[in-house]
């Protein structure tokens, strides 16, 4: 904001960007604001469907209690080890998850704030269950 209090035509671009062209560069520039406030959401959309998996969920769970092998961690979730591994790696390469290797076994363990993340997760679905379960929209079925 400009010391006059008013909000000057780049802070605008930043905040919400307006759908006029008028000349090229301007052009340029809203497009690449259209393109980059979109990102965070892309992301953001992309973690919840990492989410919308019960068997990573399931994984996620288990190693709420600490650290387990990925044997532990399939045993737990009641899912067979190739099928856990999958889900692990990606999990991992999310981010959502860490590793290390202890000569013949890989233990992963929740990575930093995941836990809180899932613990909010958990208190809103409180609030909220019974209006998810009762959804009717086709693509809410599908879960």
């Amino acid at each position: 904001m400009s010391s006059s209090g008013r909000i000057g035509p780049t802070e605008r671009h930043e905040q919400h960007p307006v759908t006029r062209v008028t000349a090229a560069p301007d052009c340029i520039v809203f497009q690449m604001t259209q393109v980059m406030s979109r990102a965070p959401l892309r992301v953001r959309a992309r973690f919840f469907a990492g989410l919308a998996d019960t068997a990573r969920l399931a994984l996620l769970d288990t190693l709420r209690d600490g650290e387990r092998t990925a044997g532990e961690a399939a045993a737990a979730a009641d899912l067979s080890p190739s099928n856990a591994s999958k889900h692990l790696a990606c999990l991992r390469d999310c981010g959502l998850v860490e590793s290390r290797q202890d000569w013949r076994h890989v233990h992963y363990r929740l990575a930093d704030s995941v836990s809180q993340v899932l613990d909010a997760n958990d208190l809103f679905i409180d609030r909220v269950a019974d209006r998810i379960a009762a959804c009717q929209r086709p693509e809410m079925r599908r879960v």
